[in-house]
Parts: structure tokens; C-alpha cells; sequence
């Protein structure tokens, strides 16, 4: 199972360091999902998010699973948001 999650995490490292931030096509309504490597975030989780060049808010609605692995700089994470004016609101980040 470890070699499995290495290996998938490998996978998405190269792709999304090829592609950057890599978007993923929605039904309309539905949140946006992307990956990305971790730049920066808060203390405390809530507030601006830097993943791979893009900015994201996450807000007191945002949920947060390190089920893969804790946030930190480097990390590989899913997230799934709303666009807003402009900005990015994260529903759901994700190791």
C-alpha cells in the first residue's frame, strides 16, 4: 500500500510540476477542482493559501483532511473551490 501511495504521489508531483496547477473539467454549478504543490498558508489554516502560483481563501467552511500527509510547504494537495469575483474560496483542501 505505501509503494502504491509513493508512486501515485510521484506521478502527480511530475504532472503537476510539468503543467503547474492543474485544473479539472466540472458540471456546471460544482466546485472547481486543482492540484498543486503548497507554497504557503496560514497559521491556523484560515486565510490565504498559495498553491502552485495561485491564490486560495480558505474561510471557517473550509474542510481540511491531511489523510495523506500533514500541510506543509512542498506538499501535494487537492482543492476543490468556488470562484468568487475574482477570487478562489476553498470548500476542500486535501493532502
Amino acid at each position: 500500500m505505501f509503494k502504491s501511495v509513493v508512486r501515485l504521489t510521484l506521478a502527480l508531483s511530475v504532472l503537476a510540476g510539468f503543467l503547474g496547477l492543474v485544473p479539472l473539467a466540472h458540471a456546471k454549478g460544482s466546485p472547481d477542482r486543482a492540484f498543486g504543490f503548497v507554497e504557503a498558508f496560514p497559521p491556523g489554516w484560515i486565510g490565504e493559501w498559495a498553491v502552485s502560483g495561485q491564490a486560495y481563501t480558505a474561510t471557517g467552511d473550509t474542510r481540511f483532511d491531511q489523510e495523506k500527509g500533514p500541510f506543509a510547504i512542498g506538499a501535494c494537495v487537492e482543492i476543490r473551490y468556488r470562484s468568487d469575483g475574482g477570487g478562489r474560496t476553498a470548500e476542500r483542501i486535501r493532502t
